[in-house]
């Protein structure tokens, strides 16, 4: 193996053992059978490109895996080929990525060697299974949590309810995978050149939109025998993966177009949702108009709260799954805040990471949900700055496997920001909204660091900007919202965003209609307000700058605040 060997790689073997990375020989031993297996159901183009990372992994020229060298090289496209017009090596990864998935879960499931292609980037991982373990802490305190991968079936330990949440979390021996939502070309019932050309411009705008978004595959079926072939792969899925397409028309009359699209569940026989985009061409140019129509619809869709991962979530509550199910449950987590229900994610997301060490989203989210064992102060196994370095490492692990990957880099951002590390945490935020400007949840995330630095306008119009593109905005972005209101005066206006905040079992939710009631003087409904609170934090009035320091307030709103509480009844030290 050479000294080369890519980021990833490096970030594999320093939290597993080194053994974890087979030899060179080994390496090529494991290709060679995979590519002559006939089990491995992936087209040659995707044998090329397999053996064409590998090699140049192993010949330590890992830096040449790009986007425009796999387009050249392997699929034979030409000099002048653009990745951001052409998305055939986003296409083709994907199912790459797919084919080894299913091999490794199904036929190849004793594979002690496994190639692994991280989503978000090109550069292969390569694994020796007999000795991989726990990879986010040594064991420590007598206490091993070692596991190993052929005997394990992800269990996703998830026993609670939370009635506010209104779901259960069961235990259960099946891992589900992310969906795949197969996208069909713009149909145009025309031959002009010009609306053909118009048509094809939307199709690679949606499929390069859609494709920004984590926790859905993306595959584009132009022709017959693509989606002949992708029927074929998913017949032999067992019904693990749900499958969604995308079909769209677009109709020109005079100076206007129509486009209308629907988002279908195939193995349901479902239409999710149908909408239509009537847009203005009078000055004849339909470039922005593509990419504003593509990044709405892939934002509708694709974002955390969007109508793909709204039905998983509804799917996978009432049967639930391991693997991308554990992910669902942990955003479904912090739209119910509670520690009970902290713990149960913790367990599902742990099991999933180790039973698959690649699943980049998985070690994102685990990050945040060991975040909250230090900020939250919820299940704790050790001290809040061991809560604080696991989650840290989690969020690297996410970052070292899918570089690319907005989800890790938002998870990096948060955690950082934590931890003091304002500068990479604001570094890492805004790389991650280079990659994905249409996701409001990131957006969100990074506004709400930003206002807590001080940097209140841009960070409150951050949040307000994806409350306007998203669906749903989740409770807990609602908080800045609230605190730029209050911090100018405008206490009726943060009330009324406090009341839509909604989570019973989190003290936040009280501490900030105790301070807008005390501002607007109404004592009884202030007096409720802290006991509540007090009920959840005993030892809140003592604890309130600190806990508000730990997350990087600044001094002025910390004062404003605590004015607010100590006019609401609560004796703030």
């Amino acid at each position: 193996m050479p000294a080369e060997l890519n980021e990833a790689h490096k970030a594999r073997a320093d939290f597993g053992t080194r053994e974890a990375i087979p030899d060179e020989a080994s390496i090529r031993e494991a290709l060679a059978a995979l590519l002559n297996d006939p089990s491995f159901h992936a087209s040659e183009r995707n044998h090329r490109f397999l053996r064409f990372v590998v090699e140049e992994t192993l010949a330590g020229r890992s830096d040449r895996i790009k986007s425009y060298t796999i387009a050249v090289d392997v699929f034979g496209r030409g000099e002048g080929f653009d990745a951001a017009t052409d998305p055939i090596v986003r296409i083709e990864a994907s199912r790459l990525r797919t084919a080894l998935a299913a091999y490794y879960d199904g036929p190849g499931r004793d594979s002690t060697i496994r190639i692994q292609l991280p989503k978000g980037g090109y550069v292969p991982i390569f694994e020796q299974i007999s000795s991989i373990r726990d990879a986010v802490e040594p064991p420590r305190r007598g206490r091993s949590i070692t596991v190993g991968w052929r005997a394990l079936a992800v269990v996703a330990v998830l026993l609670a309810t939370v009635a506010a949440g209104g779901f259960w979390f069961q235990a259960s021996p099946t891992a589900s995978r992310e969906p795949l939502l197969i996208v069909d070309p713009v149909a145009v019932a025309s031959d002009d050149p010009l609306r053909v050309q118009m048509a094809l411009g939307l199709s690679q705008s949606l499929v390069v939109a859609l494709t920004r978004f984590q926790g859905l595959r993306v595959v584009y079926a132009p022709d017959e025998a693509r989606r002949q072939a992708i029927d074929d792969h998913l017949a032999k899925d067992g019904g693990r993966r749900s499958l969604y397409a995308l079909d769209s028309s677009l109709r020109q009359e005079g100076g206007s177009i129509r486009f209308w699209w629907r988002l279908s569940d195939i193995r349901r026989g479902e239409t999710v949702w149908s909408d239509m985009v009537d847009r203005s061409v009078s000055d004849g140019t339909m470039i922005p108009i593509e990419d504003e129509i593509a990044h709405g619809v892939a934002t509708r869709i694709g974002e955390p709260t969007g109508l793909v991962a709204t039905r998983e979530t509804h799917i996978e509550l009432a049967r639930p799954t391991g693997g991308y199910g554990c992910v669902l449950r942990a955003r479904a987590y912090y739209t119910a805040i509670s520690e009970t229900l902290h713990r149960d994610v913790r367990s599902c997301l742990e099991a999933t990471v180790a039973a698959d060490a690649t699943y980049a989203d998985a070690w994102s989210m685990l990050a945040y949900v060991y975040l909250d064992e230090d900020r939250n102060g919820f299940n704790r196994s050790g001290t809040a700055e061991d809560a604080a370095m696991r989650a840290l490492r989690a969020a690297e692990r996410a970052v070292a496997l899918a570089p690319q990957s907005e989800t890790a880099l938002e998870a990096l951002m948060v955690v950082n920001h934590r931890l003091g590390n304002v500068e990479a945490a604001e570094r890492a935020g805004r790389r991650a909204l280079e990659i994905n400007p249409n996701n409001p949840e990131l957006l969100a995330e990074l506004g709400i660091r930003l206002f807590a630095l001080g940097k209140w306008d841009e960070g409150a119009d951050m949040v307000r900007r994806a409350a306007e593109r998203s669906m749903v905005l989740p409770p807990l972005e609602r908080v800045t919202l609230v605190f730029d209101h209050y911090r100018k005066g405008e206490f009726d206006q943060a009330l009324t965003e406090a009341k839509k905040i909604q989570l019973p079992q989190y003290y936040v939710t009280y501490l900030l209609l105790a301070a807008i009631y005390g501002e607007l003087g109404k004592k009884t409904e202030a007096e409720a307000a802290i006991a509540r609170l007090l009920e959840l934090r005993p030892d809140y009035a003592s604890e309130m700058r600190e806990d508000f320091r730990s997350r990087h307030y600044t001094g002025a709103l910390i004062d404003r605040l605590a004015s607010g509480l100590r006019k609401a009844g609560l004796a703030v030290q």
